[in-house]
């Protein structure tokens, strides 16, 4: 049977990330600047930040637990992965400066 707690955190996660995406999608059509009453005058960069941070926190307890993945088994695979992203992400970013120079 799968934990109890586990599947509770897997189903915050899931809630807290589509959040985060209605609020990357949003800042994509009205810009990081645009807001909306529901968002009680906060600007759309600062939602994504907000939602961020709520998929941060769930992210942290399930790795306080280790009730998801077996993190302890697969924790470098985990860590080479996250900084393999990041590796990816900052490349990225740099074709675009490049291509702003242009």
């Amino acid at each position: 049977m799968t934990d109890p707690h586990a599947l509770a955190l897997i189903s915050k996660l899931g809630e807290e990330a589509a959040e985060l995406a209605k609020a990357c999608s949003r800042a994509t059509a009205q810009g990081l600047d645009g807001t909306s009453p529901a968002q009680e005058g906060r600007t759309n960069g600062l939602e994504i930040m907000r939602e961020f941070n709520d998929c941060r926190a769930v992210m942290q307890v399930i790795g306080e637990r280790s009730t998801v993945a077996e993190v302890d088994t697969h924790g470098r695979e985990l860590e080479a992965r996250f900084w393999g992203k990041a590796k990816g992400f900052r490349k990225w970013m740099a074709l675009i400066d490049e291509h702003l120079a242009k």
